[in-house]
């Protein structure tokens, strides 16, 4: 009996972490829209990770669902964390459709760096109508790149990302290419600010494919 009633005590010591909910809160770009909630002993278990969420649920539009954009926790206020835009890339599906017979894909790898000292990784890819020269492919790399080093010196990093959520980037490169050669179409299929990494959010988004169109969160009953 003296055993059980000590080994009551020991258990009746631990004590038992409290969690709570905090709210993740985009930032200004998006309005400080609300992306989820979070069960957590503290918030600062949250600062670092990652969210990719799918660009409809964020802008309305259901023709913005082919790209995710990829959100970092990064603040805490109160019960609230902070997220700020790190980057964006397109689905899989999005680019396997875009691509066609008797066309060249064109894909490219490159950075650029901002006033700020920030550098940003840029994946463009290029469809053009028809099949194409080595040498015309290469011309066309070159002014792409050249544009979206124009674009982040006149804008910054947040500029360029504001206008490239809003395909003014695409439609501008478009139109710039088609100059030098007709492109059927010209899209960043990943875009990432260089250093930034974390871990994904496990219990706000599910593990998906990228032919489903968004992951799951949480929302505020």
């Amino acid at each position: 009996m003296a055993a059980v009633k000590q080994e009551k005590e020991k258990v009746s010591k631990l004590k038992v972490k409290k969690k709570n909910w905090y709210k993740i809160i985009a930032s200004k770009m998006f309005g400080n829209k609300e992306l989820g909630e979070t069960y957590l002993e503290s918030p600062e278990q949250a600062l670092g990770r990652i969210l990719r969420i799918n660009l409809k649920d964020l802008s309305g539009n259901v023709k913005d669902q082919n790209a995710y954009v990829v959100f970092k926790v990064k603040n805490i206020n109160g019960v609230q964390l902070h997220a700020s835009m790190i980057g964006y890339e397109l689905t899989n599906s999005y680019v396997k459709r875009a691509v066609r017979k008797n066309a060249n894909r064109i894909d490219d790898f490159f950075t650029v760096k901002s006033k700020d000292g920030r550098v940003l990784i840029v994946k463009p890819l290029i469809i053009t109508l028809h099949k194409v020269q080595r040498s015309l492919r290469t011309n066309l790399k070159k002014m792409l790149q050249q544009y979206v080093q124009e674009e982040v010196a006149k804008d910054g990093i947040e500029g360029f990302m504001g206008n490239l959520l809003g395909a003014k980037i695409q439609f501008a490169a478009r139109k710039k290419l088609n100059k030098l050669y007709p492109v059927k179409d010209v899209s960043l299929r990943r875009v990432q600010i260089k250093g930034e990494a974390g871990t994904i959010v496990e219990d706000l988004v599910e593990k998906t494919t990228e032919e489903n169109s968004s992951p799951q969160i949480k929302q505020e009953a």
